[in-house]
């Protein structure tokens, strides 16, 4: 009797294992994938399963809840595209702030691209808002001088993202960070049309452009900054902006796939006075 317990017992745990290791049968809800980095942080990656081809990498800065944005990163993942979701902040223990995710290096991005393609065949897209694509660029930087096989990095996706240095003095214009001079990799920046960056969008292309970065602009019509952050259901604007999203980046991913990718590196001009400051993470 007990023997025959312990083979239905067994063969029960088999066929769990099996369920949860097998996308042909179904995938887990979340799973975790731990990259640790050089001076001993971990760099923690929520994965959400799907059978598409496409595999989205968000970068987040918020710790609150945001339903809105919740929704449509599961509209993401349903419409057939991993996820993968990052909060950087949390696993170097900092406080959320402009500044702290401003100062980021680019090394735990750079950790991240290549796990990404150790752990998946798919097309590899990143996706971040506000201050962090300014770690992004520094972290896809980083990786394309190290990485020396075929790459499936088709390239980022920005959010009305703020790619100047610090705030300046009363009276003087915002510098750009220097890494945005320094990057040539594809990329796609949604820019809210009432946006606080909107009327600063020419002079943000004009400095990718002349690095040679395949850069491209999307307006995101009749909606400000944060658009899927806001609580859902009160501006119809923001839920159709928001809607939209999932397919979008299906579009960016093939124009930024069709882009040749940058053999060199350019160099940073660390001379720029927003360059400097950048955390030193050790």
């Amino acid at each position: 009797m007990k023997n025959r317990l312990r083979r239905f017992v067994s063969s029960l745990l088999g066929c769990i294992l099996l369920q949860l290791a097998d996308p042909a049968i179904g995938y887990p809800a979340d799973r975790y994938i731990q990259v640790a980095l050089k001076e001993g942080t971990e760099i923690n990656i929520k994965v959400a399963d799907a059978s598409g081809s496409l595999l989205v990498v968000w970068f987040i800065d918020h710790d609150e809840v945001r339903p809105q944005f919740e929704s449509m990163l599961k509209a993401i993942n349903a419409s057939g595209i991993e996820l993968w979701r990052v909060d950087l902040l949390a696993d170097y223990f900092l406080p959320r702030s402009n500044e702290n995710i401003r100062t980021l290096p680019g090394e735990g991005v750079a950790a991240v691209i290549e796990a990404a393609h150790q752990h998946s065949d798919k097309t590899i897209v990143l996706a971040a808002y506000d201050r962090m694509p300014l770690v992004l660029l520094r972290g896809v930087r980083e990786w394309s001088a190290a990485f020396k096989r075929h790459s499936r990095l088709a390239g980022s996706i920005f959010y009305y993202p703020n790619l100047f240095g610090p705030p300046p003095v009363a009276g003087e214009e915002p510098v750009l960070d220097p890494v945005v001079a320094a990057s040539n990799y594809p990329a796609v920046i949604v820019q809210p049309e009432t946006g606080s960056q909107r009327w600063r969008l020419n002079e943000v292309l004009q400095s990718f452009w002349s690095s040679g970065a395949p850069v491209y602009a999307s307006l995101a019509a009749e909606v400000r900054d944060w658009f899927f952050m806001h609580p859902p259901g009160i501006d119809p604007r923001e839920t159709r902006a928001t809607a939209a999203v999932p397919g979008e980046i299906v579009k960016f991913a093939s124009l930024m796939q069709a882009e040749p990718k940058p053999e060199s590196i350019i160099a940073i001009d660390t001379s720029s006075p927003s360059g400097t400051g950048i955390r030193g993470l050790v």
